[in-house]
């Protein structure tokens, strides 16, 4: 099961990272446009103290919050493995698996029987 998992994981990975980049894309502009909304309401507002402004602390709020979003989904982007990075953790693990039974096992013995023999032999040649 878990072998499958990660096969259908490939599938996806690949399409669930463009969806990502254009999401961190989206919010990329969200996040500048809600920088340079603050920045306009800065300029028009008549308050003593600027910062505490509701528009702007409602600007800023939203500026913070799509910034995090944008780092979120490029983030997840980039560390998300690709298809070929998953496919290898699958054969790597099927691998292992098979290497455990007990047929395999009596080969990779009678293998290193043989290699040790030749070894010898060329040894004992020279």
């Amino acid at each position: 099961m878990h072998l499958a998992f990660l096969i259908y994981l490939a599938g996806l990975s690949d399409h669930l990272r463009i969806v990502l980049i254009l999401f961190g894309a989206v919010f990329t502009v969200v996040t500048a446009a809600s920088v340079i909304l603050t920045v306009a309401v800065l300029s028009e507002s008549s308050a003593e103290d600027e910062w505490n402004d509701p528009a702007v602390k409602g600007c800023r709020r939203f500026a913070m919050g799509s910034g995090a979003l944008m780092f979120v989904f490029f983030l997840l982007s980039a560390i998300l493995p690709s298809a070929s990075t998953v496919y290898m953790m699958v054969g790597a693990e099927a691998a292992t698996a098979a290497v455990k039974t007990p047929q395999a096992q009596q080969i990779i013995t009678k293998i290193e029987a043989l290699v040790n023999k030749r070894l010898d032999n060329a040894i004992s040649d020279k």
